[in-house]
């Protein structure tokens, strides 16, 4: 039975619902595109008059980034906080809807509030910038920088839907979003710290395996390299690695969420299986810090 709770026309009913999102959402990337454009060519320089959109544009990927970040944990804190209720766990899921429906449901409507306001001020910057006099490669680096921040914004979302639906209580919830965000980063910190101090002339690690350790395992650090390495001739090894972590966080956000017991809501983690995986995790780099 297909309920239609879950037909076209309530997706548009439930975006109404989080007008306060897009609002939100239109604020930070006006100030992130539009009005961090008008500043950039507002410095009259010989450097800024040379510029072209796609130069402007290597710049604005990292307000663009910061606001995709705020967009990604935002929308999937309004979609799946129910999760820390039993009440509102057992009212939706009561509902003659699958979960796969319920999930991509939800995914789909985050999406959309991502992408409106993000194409509206990317249009406008675009204006703004053949106005000034900047139009030059204009179609190639709008259309580059929308799909950078597409991946980030799914790479995070993704990520933050996984935190939340192995969490168990609000306190967990935040704590799984900083380890699948920051985990990648702090063990490749400590790998390299360690191999300065103690393994200096040791070659038996590959060179460099504890930067891709850190950008590789965390969808942070991959959105943060494709700015960094963005031009450069390995730029597509982190756009391949950038698109499997988005494949492997997916697919674990979908099973966490669709396998989900509701019965274990309340405690830390609804799967016991994952407690002793995390504690080893987080256990033994601490004690190779202390």
């Amino acid at each position: 039975m297909k309920s239609k709770t879950f037909s076209g026309r309530s997706l548009r009913s439930s975006l109404k619902g989080s007008t306060w999102i897009l609002v939100l959402l239109l604020l930070g990337f006006m100030v992130a595109f539009p009005v961090a454009e008008l500043m950039l060519i507002g410095n009259q320089t010989d450097e800024i008059h040379r510029m072209t959109f796609a130069m402007i544009c290597s710049y604005l990927i990292v307000p663009g980034f910061l606001v995709t970040m705020l967009a990604a944990v935002v929308n999937a804190l309004n979609e799946f906080w129910y999760l820390f209720s039993r009440d509102k766990i057992d009212f939706y899921h009561s509902l003659p809807v699958t979960r796969s429906r319920f999930f991509w449901e939800k995914a789909i409507r985050g999406l959309v509030l991502y992408l409106v306001p993000y194409v509206i001020m990317e249009l406008i910057t675009m204006a703004i910038a053949v106005s000034k006099g900047h139009g030059s490669h204009l179609i190639t680096a709008a259309g580059k920088m929308f799909l950078e921040h597409l991946l980030m914004y799914l790479l995070l979302y993704f990520g933050a839907v996984l935190a939340l639906a192995i969490a168990g209580n609000i306190l967990a919830g935040i704590l799984s979003l900083c380890c699948v965000y920051l985990y990648g980063p702090v063990l490749g910190i400590l790998l390299w710290v360690l191999e300065m101090m103690y393994f200096r002339t040791n070659m038996g690690l590959k060179e460099g395996m504890a930067e891709k350790i850190s950008v590789f395992l965390s969808p942070v650090s991959i959105s943060v390299a494709l700015r960094t390495y963005s031009g450069q001739k390995n730029f597509w090894i982190i756009i391949v690695g950038g698109i499997l972590l988005l494949i492997v966080l997916a697919v674990c956000a979908y099973l966490a969420y669709t396998k989900r017991p509701a019965e274990k809501t309340g405690k830390s983690f609804v799967y016991g299986f994952l407690e002793p995986i995390l504690l080893f995790m987080v256990v033994i780099p601490a004690a190779l810090a202390i």
